[in-house]
């Protein structure tokens, strides 16, 4: 292995293999270390192995980050549209979405045989199942130590790239390392949590919602500082979904996620109706008409105020039955972990990146991209089209 590179990134994943073939196409002599057996393991297993590569609109409000217009310089330097021309160029088959998401038609392994290729194609060189131990900036050079085939290694760069990737899917080899490298140089951190992730529910909400899994229907979630209005899942032991993983980016410990369960219906006009049609039917059977009946039956258990039949039902009823139905107020007991999460929130403070280069404002030479950076995507691509846009963002400026 040559020892002496223009550029070691630390990092095979979607942004580490972006970078690494940008620069290598620029002259640059760059080496790639990942501790995996291969690359791109992250790639593979996302969008259920279709990879939801990027989305077709995409702006600083899909991100969540304590510094909110940190992404823009780098979103609009490399849009989604830039990365279709790759995938045109390599004749990817890939289909659009709801919501602007893009995917691969066939497998996530197009996306990774093409990032891949490039590699090859300007020799950019990689090696895996290499261990990282520490690195060091001395006389303008970063020195980097690792270790292969059991046999100590110390490999020396004037630029040094951290593309580890955050604490999401544990189970494929993911680590705090580029946190502590950031800590080791002086950086701030803002505190990291699963994000895109299930939720579990309280034992009392266990109880509330027993017997609902598998029932999916749209629902609106939201907390004090987001909302959205997607697909919802009840499993056995919270809530999955699209619009579940959204607003779990957002979600803290304790606080309160507003359910609305029926956006936009008018159940006083409801009842009224079917009061004509069948005033002696039950109050739950006339609900199931519109809504799971699981459902219905799991709500109404939570109010004993409500009559059991229509004809009984009064406004003052129909606004108690509105309020069930559209604000309820559920404070999960927590995610259901890294492990199961799509990404991780948070991470290295963005106020010490240079937002046009991704250097680290106060060492020379020293980068962040992608997931370890406190830049997370909504749900629909966004998270790929970061690692892109700040890998090619780090690539131009070396």
């Amino acid at each position: 292995m040559n020892q002496k590179y223009d550029v070691v990134i630390l990092g095979a994943g979607a942004s580490g293999l972006f970078c690494a073939f940008h620069l290598a196409k620029r002259g640059k002599k760059v080496l790639v270390l990942e501790h995996n057996k291969f690359a791109g393991k992250k790639i593979l297993v996302s969008g259920g192995g279709k990879c939801n590569f990027t989305n077709q609109d995409v702006s600083i409000n899909n991100y969540v980050s304590k510094n909110p217009r940190f992404c823009h310089s780098a979103l609009a330097n490399f849009a989604s549209s830039d990365f279709l021309d790759m995938i045109h160029e390599y004749d990817i088959p890939y289909e659009q979405r709801e919501l602007g998401k893009y995917f691969c038609k066939n497998s996530s392994k197009d996306i990774q045989k093409m990032l891949l290729s490039e590699c090859k194609k300007y020799k950019a060189n990689l090696v895996f199942s290499i261990q990282f131990m520490g690195v060091e900036s001395r006389d303008n050079q970063y020195y980097v130590e690792c270790l292969h085939n059991n046999q100590f290694i110390q490999i020396q760069s004037e630029h040094f790239i951290v593309a580890s990737g955050g604490l999401s899917f544990e189970t494929l080899g993911s680590t705090n390392i580029g946190y502590k490298i950031a800590e080791q140089f002086g950086l701030k951190m803002i505190p990291t949590k699963p994000g895109l992730v299930s939720l579990e529910f309280s034992q009392q909400e266990k109880e509330v919602f027993k017997g609902l899994q598998g029932i999916a229907l749209k629902t609106q979630l939201s907390t004090k500082d987001a909302i959205f209005h997607e697909a919802m899942l009840f499993t056995h032991t919270g809530i999955s979904g699209p619009c579940t993983l959204q607003i779990s980016s957002h979600w803290t410990p304790g606080q309160t996620i507003q359910m609305n369960f029926a956006l936009g219906f008018d159940f006083q006009a409801f009842i009224q109706e079917e009061q004509d049609l069948n005033p002696k039917k039950s109050l739950e059977n006339t609900l199931a008409k519109e809504f799971p009946k699981k459902l219905v039956h799991a709500l109404l258990s939570t109010d004993n105020s409500l009559p059991s039949s229509i004809d009984k039902m009064t406004p003052q009823h129909c606004d108690t039955l509105a309020n069930l139905f559209c604000n309820y107020q559920l404070i999960p007991r927590t995610t259901s972990g890294y492990n199961k999460a799509e990404i991780t929130c948070g991470g290295v403070n963005t106020k010490s990146i240079n937002p046009k280069t991704m250097e680290v404002k106060s060492q020379k030479n020293l980068y962040f991209i992608g997931e370890v950076l406190d830049v997370s995507g909504w749900l629909g691509g966004y998270n790929f089209q970061w690692a892109w846009a700040s890998a090619y963002a780090c690539s131009q400026s070396i």
